[in-house]
């Protein structure tokens, strides 16, 4: 089998989404780097899709939703070019 490493991501609702989008796009530009989608990674590693969908079921079936609210932005300009919610 071929190596294949897959991510699992909380995404925000749409409306917090398109703010996080906004301010991401601008810190991308100015420290250029990619700009990514706003998520919160749950899971990353090498895996098949079985395991993948195994690991984000048992994730999803222990947690109610949830809403969080952010109270502080920040970010980082190491490798990963980080962008940090407080929540």
């Amino acid at each position: 089998m071929p190596y294949a490493e897959f991510t699992l991501w909380l995404t925000p609702h749409k409306a917090l989404a398109g703010r996080l989008r906004s301010l991401i796009r601008r810190l991308a530009e100015e420290f250029d780097a990619i700009p990514l989608e706003p998520h919160l990674t749950v899971f990353c590693g090498p895996s098949d899709e079985a395991e993948a969908a195994r690991i984000a079921h048992q994730a999803a079936a222990r947690f109610e939703s949830v809403e969080l609210l952010a109270q502080d932005l920040q970010y980082s300009d190491m490798y990963t070019k980080t962008l940090l919610c407080s929540l």
